[in-house]
């Protein structure tokens, strides 16, 4: 079977669809095999069209927009909320670890007047605390961008 193919096929099929057609299209369609045959399909196709259109009750565009817009919202809501409560939980279980090392490793000293000395075992232990702050900051931000990556590679996939 060959293709016919004519540029004025679309516009025979919606004037079909209107019911009108100008003197000048009815002309054409006339001399042309491809937009009669167009015009005939289209024909037979409108009760079919007319009864999908009359049970069909598509949502207007900007009800999906607001929809997919809440959805997004919604799930950058539950994101950060879930990164706050890590990072929270962390700095509680921080807050107790310093409290902890801070009572062994300054000890309370009778007068007040002076405070301890910094020895070399409680500097060490300073940068270890240091460093287990700064790991539990990297690791709430590590855990953070490799969700919204993973987000992302889904969304661009069309997965999301």
């Amino acid at each position: 079977m060959t293709s016919m193919y004519c540029e004025r096929e679309p516009e025979t099929v919606r004037a079909t669809g209107r019911g009108s057609c100008s003197p000048d299209l009815l002309h054409h369609i006339e001399h042309c095999p491809a937009c009669t045959e167009a015009r005939h399909i289209a024909q037979l196709l409108l009760p079919d069209a007319a009864l999908l259109q009359s049970t069909l009750n598509l949502p207007q565009a900007t009800r999906v927009w607001e929809k997919a817009r809440s959805r997004a919202q919604t799930s950058a809501l539950e994101r950060a909320s879930c990164v706050q409560a890590v990072l929270k939980a962390a700095g509680f279980v921080y807050a107790a670890i310093f409290v902890i090392w801070s009572i062994r490793t300054f000890p309370i000293l009778k007068h007040y007047s002076n405070l301890p000395v910094v020895s070399g075992e409680a500097a060490s232990t300073s940068i270890a605390a240091a460093v287990f702050a700064a790991s539990c900051i990297v690791s709430g931000l590590w855990y953070m961008l490799r969700k919204d990556k993973r987000e992302n590679t889904l969304t661009h996939s069309g997965l999301g």
